[in-house]
C-alpha cells in the first residue's frame, strides 16, 4: 500500500534494472523473472498474488488479519501521537503472535505495551496479547461531515479538559478566589483548585475522587442540593451558613455552584467552591430571641445552631423527596420505554433470525459463485496461456486492434515487421511508421468494420520482400464485433515459384516449338521432356519415354556405348560435345544418320543440373572440325 497512486503503478509492474543480475542468482533470476527491455520484471503469477492499493494510513481504516506489515522508513516523518495512532491500528491489523517490521531508524517507542522486540537490529516486532484492545481510529467521519470537518471537531474535543481549565481558571480569578474543585455531573472530580484539605478529606478504603465520598462532615447534602438547584436553574447558587466539621471543630462556611458548559463538550461541569463565612456573617448567625428571653449564652448559640441545622434537614429533605419523585417518574418512564424496547428487540430478534438464514443461503450462494468464478478464471488462464503459445508459434505477423484502432496485441513477428516495442501496447495504429509500404491503414480498417468484409492488399517492402496484407473482423462468440486482425502473409517465395513457373511454361512453349528433335535428360539419363519433333521423327509415345531412361526407349536403339561415354562426362566435367554422328537402324524408320549436340543446362536454385540433346539429321556434308 502507499498514499501516492504513481508509487503503485511502479510497484504494480515490477520492473528492475539489470544491474540486479550482481546480487540476484541466475537460477532466481530464471525462476522469478522474465527479461525485457527496460530489464528484469517479476513474473506474472508472482506479480497477480499481490494486491496493490492505495491506503493512508492516518485515515483509511487498517487492513485485518495480516501476518506481517511492513513499513519501512515511514514513520520517522511523524509526530509522537500520530505515530502512536498508526502503530495501533498496526497492531489491530495483525494476527496474534504476528509481526512487525520496521526501518533501521525506527522503533515503536513508548508502545511497548503492544509490540515486543523480536530482533532489535533487524528492527523485528511481535504483536504483544493485550487485556484491553487500544481504541483504534479508523478514519471514518461522521454523517454529514467531510474529512476537513472530521478534522476540525477532534481539534477541538482533544483540547476540552484544557478549555474548561482556562474558564475555570478565568471565574475564580475574576469573581471569588476562594478554594474549590471541577466536578462533572456524576460528581466526579476533574480538578482541584486551591487548598480544599478543611472541606475535602479521602475516605477510608478504596481510593475514589468522587465528591460525595470526599466530603466532609455536614457538607454533603448542601453541595447535592446546591447542585440540584444550579442544574434545574441553569445558573450560579449561593448557600450561606453551611456548617462544615473538620478537625474536632466546627466552621461556618458559603458554598457556592457555578455550572460550566463549553460548546465542544456534550456534559456539564460544576464548579463547587468553598468560602468561609465573614465574622459580620456568623454573629448575624448566632443571634437568637431566645436569648433575650434570659437563656444563657452558650445554650442560646446551642439552640440557635440545631434550628439551622433542623432548617438544613428539612430542606434536604425536600429536596431528597423531590428528587426521589422525579426519579420515580424517570423509572417509570424508562420501564415503559424498556418494555416497549424489549418488544422492539424481540422484533428485532425475529427479523435478525430471519436475515441470518437469508444470510446463510445468500453465503452458500456467493460459495457456489466464487468457485464458479475460480474454474473461469483457470479456464481464463489456460485459455491465455494456450493464446499466447499460439500466437508465439505461428510465425505470422499478427496486429489486434479494438473499436478505437488502438493495438491490444501483436506477435513478435508483427514486432519485427512492423518495427512496434511492448510500450505500444495502447498506441491508435495508425500512429505507427512501419518500414513497409502500408498506406492509409487506419482508413482500411474503417472500412472492414463498417462494411464487415475481408479486405486484402499486397506491398512490397524497400528490401523487396512481397507482403500479403489482410484485414478481417475481430468477432467475438457471441458474434460482436470488438475490432480487427490485421495479418501480414510473406508471399515472395510463392511469388517466385510462381514467377518460375510461369517460365518454365514459356521455355517449354518454346522447345515445343522448335523444329529439330530436342530431349532433356536428368543426372541419371531419364527423360525429362521432349519436345513434339522428337515423338515425331522417331514415332515414340510421350507416355512410354518420360521418366525412363535414355537408353531404355524402343529396342535400345540409344543404348549407343560411345554416346553414353560422351554423356557420362557432360555434368562431372562441365563440358559440352557437338555434331556427336550417329548411324542406327530406327524401328519403323530405317536407318538413320543424326548429328547429336548434348551439353549441360541448369540455373541458380535448382536442385541438380541437366542435360539438353538437340538431334538433326546428318547430310553427306563432312562435318566440321574444331580450331585446335
Amino acid at each position: 500500500t502507499d498514499i501516492h497512486e504513481t508509487a503503485l503503478e511502479v510497484a504494480r509492474a515490477g520492473i528492475y534494472q539489470e544491474g540486479i543480475s550482481q546480487d540476484v542468482s541466475p537460477a532466481r533470476l530464471r525462476r522469478f523473472f522474465v527479461k525485457t527491455e527496460r530489464g528484469y520484471q517479476i513474473a506474472k503469477a508472482i506479480r497477480e498474488s499481490c494486491i496493490f492499493a492505495r491506503q493512508n494510513l492516518a485515515k483509511d481504516p487498517p487492513f485485518s488479519r495480516l501476518d506481517l506489515i511492513s513499513c519501512r522508513n515511514a514513520l520517522i516523518y511523524m509526530k509522537p501521537p500520530l505515530q502512536k495512532k498508526i502503530l495501533s491500528a498496526f497492531h489491530y491489523a495483525l494476527k496474534p503472535g504476528r509481526f512487525l517490521l520496521l526501518g533501521t531508524s525506527e522503533t515503536v517507542g513508548e508502545i511497548t505495551d503492544l509490540f515486543g522486540s523480536v530482533d532489535r537490529k533487524s528492527r523485528i516486532y511481535g504483536r504483544k496479547e493485550v487485556l484491553a484492545r487500544p481504541p483504534v481510529d479508523f478514519g471514518l467521519p461522521g454523517h454529514g461531515q467531510d474529512a476537513s470537518h472530521a478534522r476540525r471537531r477532534a481539534g477541538e474535543i482533544a483540547p476540552s479538559l484544557e478549555g474548561i481549565e482556562k474558564e475555570a481558571d478565568g471565574i475564580v480569578l475574576a469573581r471569588y478566589g476562594p478554594p474549590g474543585v471541577l466536578v462533572n455531573e456524576h460528581l466526579d472530580i476533574v480538578q482541584f483548585r486551591g487548598n480544599t484539605s478543611s472541606f475535602l478529606a479521602p475516605a477510608p478504603g478504596t481510593a475514589s475522587l468522587n465528591l460525595s465520598k470526599m466530603a466532609r462532615e455536614g457538607l454533603l447534602p448542601d453541595i447535592r442540593m446546591a447542585i440540584r438547584q444550579a442544574r434545574t436553574k441553569n445558573g450560579p447558587v449561593r448557600k450561606d451558613g453551611v456548617v462544615v466539621g473538620a478537625n474536632g471543630g466546627r466552621v461556618e462556611i458559603v458554598l457556592q455552584v457555578v455550572p460550566m458548559k463549553l460548546p465542544s463538550l456534550a456534559d456539564v461541569h460544576y464548579l463547587v467552591l468553598f468560602e468561609e463565612a465573614p465574622p459580620e456573617a456568623r454573629e448575624a448567625g448566632r443571634k437568637s430571641p431566645r436569648k433575650a428571653e434570659g437563656l444563657p449564652k452558650e445554650r442560646a448559640e446551642y439552640v440557635v445552631q440545631l434550628e439551622n441545622d433542623l432548617a438544613t434537614t428539612k430542606e434536604y429533605l425536600q429536596t431528597v423527596s423531590e428528587e426521589y419523585e422525579a426519579t420515580n417518574e424517570e423509572l417509570r418512564s424508562a420501564n415503559e420505554e424498556i418494555q416497549s424496547s424489549n418488544e422492539e428487540l424481540q422484533s428485532t430478534n425475529e427479523e435478525l433470525e430471519t436475515a441470518k438464514e437469508e444470510l446463510q443461503s445468500t453465503n452458500e450462494e456467493l460459495i457456489t459463485v466464487n468457485e464458479t468464478l475460480a474454474n473461469r478464471n483457470a479456464e481464463l488462464g489456460q485459455a491465455n496461456n494456450d493464446l499466447v503459445n499460439l500466437l508465439g508459434s505461428v510465425n505470422i505477423p499478427l496486429v489486434m486492434v479494438g473499436h478505437d484502432l488502438r493495438i491490444r496485441r501483436f506477435t513478435s513477428d508483427a514486432g519485427k515487421v512492423l518495427s512496434l516495442i511492448p510500450t505500444d501496447m495502447g498506441r491508435p495504429i495508425s500512429d505507427l511508421r512501419p518500414s513497409i509500404p502500408l498506406h492509409d491503414l487506419g482508413r482500411k480498417i474503417r472500412e472492414v468494420l463498417e462494411t464487415l468484409s475481408v479486405k486484402e492488399e499486397e506491398v512490397t517492402g524497400p528490401d523487396g520482400r512481397c507482403h500479403l496484407v489482410r484485414i478481417r473482423p475481430y468477432r467475438t462468440e457471441d458474434h460482436k464485433i470488438e475490432g480487427a486482425v490485421v495479418a501480414l502473409f510473406d508471399v515472395t517465395a510463392l511469388k517466385s515459384s510462381q514467377r518460375l513457373e510461369d517460365d518454365a511454361r514459356i521455355a517449354r512453349d518454346i522447345v515445343d516449338t522448335a523444329r529439330e528433335p530436342l530431349l532433356i535428360l536428368d543426372g541419371t539419363f531419364k527423360v525429362r521432356f521432349g519436345n513434339r519433333s522428337f515423338y515425331r521423327v522417331f514415332r515414340t509415345d510421350p507416355a512410354e519415354a518420360e521418366n525412363r531412361s535414355l537408353f531404355e526407349l524402343g529396342n535400345g536403339q540409344w543404348n549407343i556405348p560411345r554416346l553414353r561415354s560422351r554423356l557420362e562426362k557432360v555434368l562431372p566435367g562441365k563440358t559440352a560435345f557437338r555434331d556427336f554422328k550417329v548411324s542406327h537402324d530406327f524401328p519403323g524408320i530405317g536407318r538413320k544418320t543424326v548429328l547429336i549436340n548434348g551439353r549441360r543446362i541448369g540455373g541458380k536454385g535448382r536442385k541438380q543440373d541437366m542435360i539438353l540433346l538437340a538431334i538433326e539429321e546428318a547430310d553427306d556434308r563432312p562435318p566440321v572440325r574444331k580450331r585446335p
